[in-house]
């Protein structure tokens, strides 16, 4: 694949991903609350690993390539929507823990 072809496959595969993120954000909440932070966390965990891991072996389809690439943005959805950091950290260090 050329040069161009690959970044408009990267760049569509990041708007799919934003669009499904959208929904994720209004309930990973709720997730976090029913379910326990610790299980969505180490769920969200084996995700992002397994997409991880799949992306250069679906690599040459690029339908699975988006696909691999959508799953791996929402479970990076779900990590920036955690609650630890307001916990966890004192309330001047929280912009770099984010950041982080």
């Amino acid at each position: 694949m050329d040069k161009d072809k690959a970044s408009s496959v990267t760049a569509n595969s990041l708007s799919y991903g934003m669009i499904f993120a959208c929904p994720i954000i209004l309930m990973i909440g709720i997730l976090y609350d029913t379910i326990g932070r610790k299980k969505v966390t180490v769920i969200t965990f084996l995700l992002g690993a397994i997409a991880t891991l799949l992306t250069p072996v679906v690599s040459p389809s690029v339908i699975g390539y988006d696909i691999v690439r959508i799953i791996f943005i929402q479970t990076m959805v779900v990590m920036l929507s955690n609650p630890f950091i307001n916990d966890y950290v004192t309330v001047q260090s929280r912009g770099i823990a984010t950041g982080f």
